[in-house]
């Protein structure tokens, strides 16, 4: 649990979010004290993202289009025009 010095900080109850929409006050109470969990994971995260700088990917990523499907038939054609 935080401190409560914290936690009453962050009871105030905000009708419009950032960019103007309308939250109910559920999601403006949610915001209030669950909030601050967000803070303990930080360290994970950046624990998280420090493996990808040590140990980079060894292989391309994967690919969901048809960028490769394209290279393929590019290929073929160009091979079969110099027949």
């Amino acid at each position: 649990m935080p401190p409560p010095a914290a936690t009453a900080a962050l009871r105030v109850k905000k009708r419009l979010s950032a960019a103007g929409h309308n939250q109910s006050v559920f999601a403006a109470n949610w915001w209030g004290f669950e909030f601050w969990r967000f803070v303990l994971v930080q360290p994970e995260v950046a624990k998280l993202a420090q493996t990808a700088i040590d140990f980079p990917p060894m292989q391309k990523g994967a690919s969901f289009n048809l960028e490769a499907v394209k290279e393929q038939i590019e290929k073929a054609m160009q091979s079969r025009a110099g027949r």
